[in-house]
């Protein structure tokens, strides 16, 4: 199963009088990237979230916002801690020559809000992880259903590719006799009025009539589909691996639309060019 690189997670546990809130967000990236939002107190388990992170998540851009609050905090709180705060942004204002013009309402908000400083003892660092945990599972199965959904969707574009290779086989089989007959007419006009070496000629044909011939390319565009397709329910291919193959099946066309000059056959080649681009596109968006 492939996983998209983006999606979100939520999770919230109460713990006692708190209230702890984790949300993940994901997006492309070529790389694994994480921004941290912590409340302060907490940056000493920065390194446990992100192994926790690293154990889910290959690539991709983490955004993780945490947060902690008192749960019905205007009867738990602590008034000393109110005119600690108090005094410490006086002595800052004093030394540094700004005025103060500190709030009961901003003192409120800041040490009820995700800013508030917290005590982290064991049992609430736990129960912070457990947060992140639940968080990162629910965006693990948000990536794992969009993956599912652009799995199908690249399937399908796979299977079209592998019937339009089929297509170009046999139409440039059927095409075959006739481009030997084009050849050989116009040596036969040619030779009407020029003396030239009929043997030479006929091999200089022979030459030219292997060098237009697309059986290699339509083995290898099939061999490319049928490795793509492997790909889609395997947990442990990506994004880059699908785009690497897909580079291969545009190779493919290419070399085919620069041999055949055949109508139909380039149609066809200009279908096959349009959906591996789409392809293409579509694994930027997956781990």
């Amino acid at each position: 199963m492939l996983y998209s690189m983006t999606g979100i997670g939520r999770a919230q546990v109460r713990y006692r009088d708190l209230v702890i809130e984790s949300m993940i967000k994901s997006f492309n990236h070529k790389y694994f990237e994480f921004n941290l939002s912590l409340p302060p107190g907490l940056n000493e388990i920065e390194f446990e979230i992100i192994d926790e992170l690293k154990k889910k998540i290959k690539r991709g851009k983490i955004i993780l916002n945490l947060s902690i609050k008192k749960d019905d905090l205007p009867f738990m709180l602590d008034i000393r801690s109110v005119k600690h705060f108090r005094e410490a942004v006086d002595k800052m204002s004093r030394q540094a020559g700004i005025k103060n013009d500190l709030t009961m309402s901003f003192i409120l908000s800041y040490m009820t809000g995700s800013k508030m400083p917290v005590r982290l003892d064991p049992a609430v660092k736990k129960q912070t992880l457990r947060a992140v945990q639940a968080s990162l599972a629910e965006l693990v199965r948000y990536r794992e259903k969009e993956g599912g959904v652009l799995s199908k969707n690249l399937f399908k574009k796979v299977e079209r590719i592998h019937r339009l290779s089929v297509i170009i086989k046999k139409r440039f089989a059927s095409i075959g006799d006739s481009l030997k007959d084009k050849y050989m007419s116009n040596i036969s006009s040619y030779n009407k009025n020029a003396k030239v070496d009929r043997d030479r000629v006929i091999t200089e044909a022979a030459i030219l009539m292997d060098r237009m011939n697309i059986d290699e390319e339509t083995v290898r565009l099939e061999n490319h589909c049928s490795h793509l397709a492997g790909l889609f329910s395997n947990r442990t291919s990506g994004g880059k691996e699908i785009d690497f193959f897909a580079q291969e099946l545009l190779r493919e066309a290419n070399t085919i639309a620069s041999k055949v000059s055949d109508f139909k056959i380039k149609v066809s080649i200009i279908e096959v060019k349009k959906l591996v681009e789409e392809i293409r596109e579509q694994a930027q968006n997956l781990e």
